[in-house]
């Protein structure tokens, strides 16, 4: 039986980064802009619609993340993947950058690039437990369920309290056949989920515990 995993992805919003509608975590300095020595390779990005021409020259990191979040909200995958390289260009430690880039080419079914994409944002900042839930989802979609626990289990010991982590480690338990563990994550899942409110996360985490209680 299977069931989707949720995946998400970051966004800045007044000097905070924090994941799109699940937790927060501390920002990451960007730096670098595009400056006039660069122009040739700006009009590529600006041929995909990145940017207007006037406003290439002064964009940084940051601004560049921005445009590749609001593609990816749009469904517009490929822009944002665009707009993500073109900071980590300017930026190659913006582990932010990795990671959006890396779920939105998971989104695409590039799940070898998302690996690749986790794998560097780890290297950046080894402590993050949500890059770590990201990569167990890509290596479960790669049929490394081994792999996709370890992630699993080290992104709770960073954060006990990860409500993705317990439903989407659930879910990988499930598909191996883990029954009652499977269970137990998913209704770890299902109270963090009604203590933060979230009815409709909630709900389908009962759903899938009442399918696999059958």
């Amino acid at each position: 039986m299977l069931f989707i995993k949720q995946l998400l992805f970051r966004q800045l919003s007044i000097g905070v980064a924090k994941t799109f509608v699940i937790a927060t975590l501390a920002i990451f300095s960007t730096t670098g802009t595009i400056n006039q020595s660069n122009y040739a390779s700006d009009i590529k990005f600006l041929e995909i619609g990145l940017t207007d021409a006037p406003k290439v020259a002064t964009l940084t990191a940051e601004d560049l993340f921005n445009q590749g979040l609001d593609k990816q909200k749009k469904g517009d995958l490929r822009g944002a993947i665009a707009a993500y390289t073109e900071a980590i260009r300017l930026n190659p430690k913006y582990a932010l950058a990795y990671i959006n880039r890396g779920v939105a080419r998971a989104q695409l079914g590039d799940n070898k690039g998302a690996m690749e994409d986790y794998n560097q944002a780890l290297r950046i900042n080894p402590n993050d437990a949500l890059t770590y839930n990201s990569r167990g989802n890509a290596r479960a979609d790669l049929g490394d369920n081994k792999g996709a626990m370890e992630d699993y289990n080290q992104a709770l010991r960073i954060n006990p309290n990860d409500v993705l982590v317990y439903y989407n480690r659930g879910i990988t338990r499930s598909e191996l056949g883990y029954k009652k563990g499977a269970i137990t994550d998913l209704q770890q899942a299902a109270d963090i989920f009604k203590q933060q409110g979230k009815i409709e996360d909630y709900q389908k985490a009962l759903e899938i515990i009442n399918q696999l209680q059958k």
